[in-house]
């Protein structure tokens, strides 16, 4: 998830305001008043979780990450480690599936949802249907506060709603990667029903956080383009440099 601002320039008189005065009549302050916003890019869960996998059996931990959540960290009771060692590298898939602190497991609805409703990462606090429900009912809600954010299977689409949304424009177009270009996709290509059920079985948060993200970005990309005038120059044109 990113962050970014935008700054608008405003004004104050140094004076009391008794009257109406123009900005540049009276010796003035300078205030930037920073609208902050965040966006994200939310993937098919089963090519993300097979990306992070393979990214993990390379070498790659998160052993720096701070899981910080309603004012303190997960302590080592509540996130056990699944490896003993340096990494997980060279880990089957089977048994990275089987560990059930994984954090890749519905790693989407996670990072979106508020976590501290749920009792942060103290899995003792509510059962396991009701955690679920309201972790991934919090995802919704933040992901439709957003004012903008995308899926990777739809970069096009992306840019448009953002540089409407924001009213900015990209100089390159969002590079679309094919699916079975990525390391995931050829992955996912050579494993069976079995597994891959289980992947979508171990993450059905984030499948239906990403049902729900699809016709929500959908809904907004009809509004938008309905709403603007120019709508197949511009959509026919992204990325191209302004003149």
């Amino acid at each position: 998830m990113l962050q970014f601002e935008l700054e608008d320039a405003g004004c104050t008189s140094a004076a009391t305001l008794q009257q109406d005065w123009e900005c540049t009549a009276v010796p003035v302050i300078a205030i930037l008043l920073k609208r902050y916003f965040y966006v994200t890019l939310l993937r098919e869960p089963v090519s993300r979780y097979l990306s992070e996998f393979k990214h993990v059996q390379r070498g790659a931990t998160w052993k720096a990450s701070r899981h910080w959540c309603a004012g303190h960290e997960a302590t080592s009771a509540e996130l056990p480690p699944c490896y003993e060692g340096e990494d997980w590298s060279d880990v089957p898939l089977e048994e990275f599936l089987s560990c059930p602190y994984n954090l890749a497991n519905n790693r989407q609805t996670r990072m979106l949802a508020d976590l501290s409703l749920v009792g942060c990462y103290n899995l003792s606090r509510m059962p396991a249907p009701q955690r679920d429900a309201m972790m991934l009912a919090s995802a919704k809600q933040n992901l439709e506060h957003m004012a903008s954010f995308g899926i990777t299977a739809t970069q096009k689409k992306n840019q448009y709603i953002f540089e409407e949304t924001f009213n900015l424009r990209f100089d390159v177009p969002f590079e679309q990667y094919e699916k079975n270009s990525t390391y995931s996709g050829m992955t996912e290509h050579q494993l069976d029903d079995e597994i891959l059920n289980s992947i979508r079985c171990i993450n059905h948060l984030d499948v239906e956080l990403y049902k729900f993200a699809a016709q929500l970005l959908e809904q907004r990309f009809r509004v938008l383009s309905t709403h603007d005038a120019q709508f197949e120059e511009h959509f026919n044109s992204l990325g191209s440099p302004l003149l």
